[in-house]
């Protein structure tokens, strides 16, 4: 009866240290998605600034007022 106490005892602290690893490694997937979530948005923000860019260049390259090599620099990007 003793050793099956030991065992039961000894397993449950084994699972008991199998929970706080997933615990912990939860966290840190968590803090990972918030960290691509927020790489995201600055990948977007950049986005959406080099397509204002690239249309603004591509309305003065319309009206003579840029160089094609700069649109088409914009482009290549």
């Amino acid at each position: 009866m003793a050793g099956q106490e030991r065992l039961f005892s000894t397993r449950a602290e084994s699972l008991q240290r199998k929970i706080e690893q997933l615990h912990k490694r939860r966290i840190q997937i968590e803090d990972q998605i918030r960290g691509i979530e927020a790489q995201q948005r600055s990948l977007k923000i950049q986005l959406d600034l080099f397509a204002d860019e690239l249309r603004d260049q591509q309305e003065l390259l319309d009206k003579g007022l840029a160089q094609a090599s700069r649109v088409l620099a914009l482009r290549r990007q």
